[in-house]
């Protein structure tokens, strides 16, 4: 695992990454430095089974895991459970822990090197508020993944997924293996993440931030306190966005607007240094007071690819809420400004590329015979608001979330005004001099509307215009001619589409062409530049 010192396995030894002395067991009290900056990681080494513990703990819920397609009632997630029902266990676990007293904490996750296998289950509890939890059940993370054939992909770590908490100060963690495939260097790991003066003004209300045309008021990350030192420099942008994933974060609910921001650093943490992802999985962060928070740098204005959606991360964006919601179900006002916040992102980064909110989608998955759930099948046909379960086997984003998506998709269509969706041409490709082209769009308005044919050089050579009485299809037919009647040369050609609906103008949209030389065709008068050898 990468950026975190591994010390050597032993039962009850602890350490952090700063390298504070070692204190042994019984004290079990791990003292971290003070983090600079405001968040921290720190691992320790697990391994053993503390017999004193195997009497005394809680039993094992009923198997399951922390965000699965079954998930959990909300009584028992977390849920205290007396010694009576320990016997039913099969067998002994593979490793359990003392209970670890620690500083505070705000998220914890498991590493391990290796296969993880599909029965190996991952449990840890903490200490909040001076009281010890049930069993959390953590779930193998890679249904939340970078694209397998990306770099990050490849050098990403296997790691549970998280359980956000609120300044716990203690953990225990128990692993049951099938075999020796999750004992392979198990580490539990913590974040820190403490609360400072800059939380404390974004809770209030203060937020100056980056903005974007149409975005509403985002935190941008030097707001939230990101380290851009962990972020690497390889991460991929694409041309196009097609759909966007609606995620949650499935930790805790229970945050002040004064907290959000060290939740959304502890997260950031966990994806740069616990995962070894290039920067943080998600395009940007809500929380439960309607907060937008840049995410993965460069979403604001560019088709970004992130670190989400396994196998789906290419063409695609996400927005991940800040919590729970598969246990916890948002009151009506936070449930208003989440979904005021959600759909406001949606529509601004949907309408920039011409896709419909209320629209379908059929996306190609890069490895479907890997993704965790996925259908045999290299696409999915999906609405162009999905939630993570939607493509994939996970409860994410949570059944309480996962119902407003409707009126979601709905906002967000509402939002755009007069638009076009999907503009394509057909054929997109022809021979000099043939019957040209048509430029395929659908309106949600009457418009009236003007299409320009640009050639390479930037050059305006034809312009039509017309409207259209009601929404739905419009097709305009192009034939392959400049505006004094001759055939274009061979070369590539833009066709762009603007215009204006009853509400105002709609974002333009633009397609590509391409003539073909023949034999007696002239030459392309602007020719794309040579590359130099």
């Amino acid at each position: 695992m990468k950026n975190i010192w591994r010390p050597a396995a032993v039962v009850l030894t602890v350490s952090c990454v700063a390298l504070a002395p070692v204190v042994e067991a019984p004290t079990n009290w791990w003292r971290p430095k003070a983090a600079t900056p405001k968040t921290d990681v720190f691992s320790m080494a697990i391994a053993g089974v503390s017999q004193e513990e195997l009497l005394r703990t809680p039993p094992l819920p009923e198997p399951h895991v922390h965000d699965s397609t079954e998930p959990t009632p909300v009584a028992s997630r977390g849920a205290n459970f007396g010694l009576g029902a320990q016997a039913e266990l099969a067998t002994e676990p593979t490793i359990l822990t003392e209970r670890l007293h620690t500083e505070p904490f705000d998220l914890v996750a498991v590493t391990w090197q290796g296969e993880r296998a599909a029965t190996d289950r991952v449990h840890v509890r903490v200490k909040e508020d001076g009281a010890w939890t049930g069993w959390y059940a953590l779930e193998d993370s890679e249904s939340h993944s970078p694209d397998p054939d990306s770099v990050e992909g490849r050098n990403s770590n296997a790691v549970s997924e998280p359980l956000m908490v609120a300044n716990a100060e203690g953990v225990q963690v128990r692993i049951d293996a099938s075999d020796t495939s999750l004992v392979q260097d198990p580490q539990v790991v913590l974040v820190s993440a403490d609360q400072g003066l800059i939380d404390s003004s974004i809770g209030a209300g203060v937020i100056s931030s980056a903005q974007a045309v149409g975005l509403p008021t985002v935190v941008g990350r030097s707001e939230w306190g990101a380290d851009e030192s962990k972020r690497k420099n390889d991460i991929e942008t694409g041309t196009t966005l097609r759909a966007a994933f609606v995620h949650h974060t499935a930790t805790t609910n229970n945050y002040s607007p004064e907290e959000a921001p060290s939740q959304v650093r502890a997260l950031y943490r966990y994806f740069t240094d616990v995962r070894g992802y290039s920067d943080m999985g998600y395009n940007f962060v809500v929380d439960r007071f309607g907060r937008v928070y840049e995410g993965r740098l460069g979403s604001l204005s560019s088709p970004v690819v992130g670190a989400h959606t396994y196998g789906f991360n290419r063409e695609t964006f996400a927005i991940a809420a800040l919590g729970d919601f598969q246990k916890y179900r948002l009151q009506p006002g936070e449930a208003e400004l989440m979904i005021e916040s959600i759909s406001s992102v949606l529509a601004s980064r949907l309408a920039t590329y011409n896709r419909d909110p209320q629209g379908l989608v059929t996306l190609m998955s890069s490895q479907p015979t890997n993704a965790p759930g996925a259908a045999t099948t290299a696409s999915v046909t999906t609405p162009v608001i999905s939630g993570h379960r939607d493509v994939l086997k996970t409860a994410c984003p949570g059944t309480h979330l996962a119902e407003l998506l409707p009126l979601i998709r709905e906002r967000a269509a509402a939002k755009l005004g007069a638009a076009i969706f999907d503009p394509i041409a057909e054929p997109n490709i022809f021979d000099f001099g043939a019957a040209g082209t048509t430029y395929r769009t659908r309106s949600n308005q009457p418009t009236t509307w003007n299409l320009q044919i640009i050639n390479n050089c930037g050059a305006v050579v034809r312009s039509i215009a017309g409207g259209q009485a009601q929404a739905g299809p419009l097709d305009i037919a192009w034939d392959g001619r400049d505006g004094a009647g001759a055939p274009v040369p061979p070369g590539r050609y833009q066709m762009v589409l603007s215009g204006a609906g009853a509400t105002g103008p709609f974002v333009s949209g633009s397609v590509l062409v391409q003539v073909n030389s023949v034999a007696g065709a002239p030459a392309d008068p602007c020719p794309p530049p040579t590359a130099e050898v």
